[in-house]
């Protein structure tokens, strides 16, 4: 079975509409999986099927107008302390776009279709 494990929520939905929690971190994403969990605990959100990821970031992006690499630099509204788990497998890549810096947008590998044509 294939999968598309993409960031982006234009094809895997967010557990919730958690951003109205405030307890994201500078990349507005979570820095512990617990973080996640006790919202949805909180809600009531069922975490049935749920799977959790870390992601980890190159930090440079390109800058198509200048044709130029530069570091990334996060949202400074929160705090960031993100817990690295203990043991990590890879389970692929993901191109996302960060232009607004105020969440992860869209992925060209789902958002665009390109996962289906690229190997």
């Amino acid at each position: 079975m294939e999968q598309v494990l993409s960031l982006s929520s234009h094809v895997n939905d967010n557990f919730t509409d958690y951003i109205d929690f405030w307890r994201h971190n500078r990349w507005w994403l979570f820095d512990r999986p617990e973080i996640m969990l006790e919202i949805a605990h909180e809600q009531k959100i069922d975490t049935t099927g749920l799977t959790l990821f870390y992601y980890e970031a190159f930090d440079h992006e390109y800058d198509a107008d200048e044709g130029i690499w530069r570091q990334i630099e996060p949202d400074d509204g929160c705090a960031t302390q993100v817990e690295v788990p203990k043991v990590k497998s890879l389970r692929g890549y993901d191109v996302v776009t960060y232009e607004m810096r105020n969440a992860p947008e869209c992925s060209p590998l789902s958002c665009n279709c390109m996962a289906q044509e690229l190997p």
